[in-house]
């Protein structure tokens, strides 16, 4: 397994309180992981009881992630070595987050002297329909409560405990990664009476619980938690945290808890921004950094490029020079006004270093000749996506690309329904920010909280947007509520 320029940036970078290392799989965030572990364990753990902690979601992924650490140790430890980790003992665990809820909940039954039975998913339902049955009358209109649907009840509450979201939360949230099973509601309205219902039930729930002296496994996260916040027990330093993404908000409030609070203290979330949406998750596609509710500063690190599998052992770094060519990237730009190409290349661990491909020649471009243009998540090229208004990125390109157009932003394109103007899935489109547009432009439009990327058609009786791919249908805008971003002016392939 070879180490490329960005890893090594993110492994021996400054800790700086939380961040999030962005990358698809096989991008090398396992890695990352535990040879930033022991670079934290060697560098930053100053006195005797400073320690790190590494946390996956499965057992094979920290077996995984023990043996990457024992093989960076062998090879890289003497590299990294300091007074202080010459002076220290071993300073790094691993647990999954599972084996860390049993730790506490463990601490929290010998503290209070208690041990509730968890309940099992048929009782889990019996209870739920007993409190359906009390309260059916006050929602006579709510279809779920009617018809009894006590599965999708179960789910509902589940994804609120998992969110540890009290009721006033909840009625307010913003529900991501819903349950799309046959028989559940497509959604159920902020602060509706659909809502209330899931909250009333839910209280009632909870109570019959204690009454019976039984917890779920997300009362018994919970009661982990609590049993933390009691503990005199010192926390942990920093913290390296693999496929973060398949974390509740719940488990992010447990490892929060367990994060000491001094000035060089971090934590590091690695997350499989490609992934797939999983029930229950926290970090996910159309949640707002800002809405993540971290109440420290974050910052983003990305790894685009591909790796081979991972491998356990025999682990080595390249030489300095196929380093910087394993960190390159190729592009193309696509001018879309002016009908020019142009190739170049950037440093994946640099990216103020831009490199124009022109006539078999490199041409440097110099930093003032670059203008930085804010990268933003997913656009639609089919079927409208919910719009995340964070930056996620910059990237630099000429100033001359760009000239006399003050605001211009790009966005990753996911879908095929413009490979007919040669735009596809994956592409960056470049974007002119502008409220107006021209008939045959190829726009970026917020359809009623969604963004979508097509052609404009604009004739006497109708607006329409039209995709440049048959198995796509035209999108009329008569009677809705569309807002035009920008018009596309390029486009940034990967070029081979």
């Amino acid at each position: 397994m070879n180490i490329d320029a960005a890893i090594k940036k993110i492994v021996i970078g400054k800790p700086f309180g939380l961040t999030m290392v962005k990358g698809a799989q096989r991008s090398g965030k396992t890695i990352t992981a535990a040879y930033r572990a022991l670079y934290l364990k060697s560098s930053y753990c100053l006195y005797e009881d400073e320690k790190v902690l590494v946390v996956a979601s499965k057992k094979e992924d920290l077996t995984l992630l023990k043996d990457l650490y024992e093989s960076a140790k062998n090879q890289f430890e003497y590299d990294y070595r300091t007074l202080f980790s010459l002076l220290s003992e071993e300073k790094v665990d691993f647990f999954t987050i599972e084996d860390l809820v049993d730790k506490f909940y463990l601490e929290y039954i010998n503290h209070c002297k208690v041990k509730p039975f968890l309940i099992k998913e048929e009782e889990q339902k019996s209870i739920l329909r007993e409190c359906v049955e009390e309260i059916k009358s006050q929602y006579k209109r709510v279809k779920f409560i009617k018809e009894g649907n006590v599965a999708f009840i179960a789910d509902e509450i589940n994804w609120i405990k998992a969110c540890d979201f009290n009721n006033k939360g909840y009625m307010m949230a913003d529900r991501f990664g819903r349950n799309r099973k046959k028989g559940f509601p497509a959604r159920l309205n902020k602060n509706s009476s659909s809502r209330e219902a899931i909250c009333n039930i839910m209280d009632l729930y909870q109570t019959k619980m204690k009454d019976r002296n039984l917890i779920d496994s997300l009362d018994k996260e919970k009661l982990a938690l609590q049993a933390i916040l009691k503990s005199s027990a010192k926390g942990y330093t920093h913290m390296v945290v693999d496929d973060a993404h398949r974390l509740s908000k719940l488990h992010i409030n447990i490892l929060m808890a367990l994060n000491t609070k001094r000035a060089y203290s971090s934590m590091m979330l690695m997350v499989d921004h490609k992934a797939a949406p999983i029930d229950g998750a926290w970090i996910v596609k159309g949640r707002r950094q800002k809405d993540l509710g971290f109440e420290v500063n974050m910052r983003c690190s990305y790894l685009r490029k591909e790796l081979g599998p991972l491998i356990s052992k025999n682990l080595k770094v390249e030489e300095k020079k196929e380093e910087q060519k394993f960190s390159l990237e190729k592009y193309r730009f696509v001018d879309i006004r002016r009908r020019q190409v142009f190739e170049f290349q950037v440093d994946t661990a640099n990216y103020n270093e831009f490199i124009l491909l022109q006539d078999d020649k490199e041409l440097a471009c110099q930093k003032d000749e670059l203008k930085a243009i804010p990268v933003y998540s997913n656009i639609a090229a089919g079927d409208p996506i919910a719009i995340n208004p964070e930056v996620e990125g910059i990237f630099n390109i000429p100033h001359y690309w760009i000239r006399g157009m003050k605001d211009c932003f790009i966005l990753k394109v996911k879908g095929d329904s413009m490979i007919g103007a040669a735009i596809e899935d994956g592409d960056f489109v470049v974007i002119r920010k502008q409220g107006a547009a021209n008939n045959k432009d190829i726009i970026a439009v917020d359809l009623e909280g969604r963004a979508t990327l097509k052609r404009l058609s604009i004739d006497k009786n109708d607006i329409i947007l039209i995709p440049e791919n048959d198995k796509y249908s035209p999108i009329s805008l008569k009677n809705r509520e569309a807002l035009v971003l920008g018009v596309v002016i390029g486009v940034i392939k990967y070029a081979a």
